[in-house]
């Protein structure tokens, strides 16, 4: 299930018109900018992390990533309700249906993550080593979900900071601002 996950986003990008051809150059900025530069950072930290690990610290670095970003996607859940509610358009990875996906592959997975490491007879030093593993991949998240926050604020105040193709300049998501008006908060 998890392999296919792109297919959703790659559906949810075009469904918020998101998906006009870029420039070498701008894909770059857009994928390698300072407003990514957290996203990146979880990346990096997480594969230092996991270096030389035992498997069952490996499967707790995971559950916690899954953990984290359950968090996340619990809120872009929302705010696909909300674009549903007000345009009509179902988003399918920030949606309902990715969550239904993954629940469905848990229920499923009789060796499931949770039960491998709960089954773990657990040495006083893999506990230590567990929690300060969760501790700094939680600490990764909070660190990249506060940069994409600043970064959604910043570009509903000043633009996209990236370059966007001319369609995109004087039509934002193909409509999509004028069918979810993204207003500044006033005071």
């Amino acid at each position: 299930v998890d392999d296919q996950h792109w297919r959703l986003f790659l559906r949810d990008l075009e469904t918020l018109g998101l998906n006009e051809p870029l420039s070498l150059s701008s894909s770059l900025q857009l994928l390698w900018g300072e407003h990514s530069a957290k996203s990146r950072q979880l990346i990096y930290t997480v594969m230092s992390l996991v270096r030389g690990l035992s498997p069952i610290l490996r499967l707790v670095t995971l559950e916690a990533i899954e953990v984290a970003a359950d968090v996340g996607f619990s809120h872009f859940r929302e705010v696909g309700r909300e674009l549903t509610a007000r345009t009509g358009e179902q988003l399918v990875y920030f949606g309902q249906r990715h969550q239904d996906q993954e629940d469905l592959h848990e229920a499923m997975d009789a060796e499931s993550i949770r039960s491998l490491i709960a089954a773990h007879a657990w040495t006083e030093a893999e506990v230590q080593q567990a929690r300060a593993l969760v501790d700094e991949i939680y600490a990764c998240f909070v660190e990249m979900w506060a940069g994409l926050l600043a970064y959604a604020l910043r570009t509903r105040d000043e633009g996209p900071l990236w370059p966007l193709p001319e369609s995109h300049r004087s039509a934002p998501a193909k409509g999509l601002e004028e069918r979810l008006p993204l207003q500044k908060k006033v005071g």
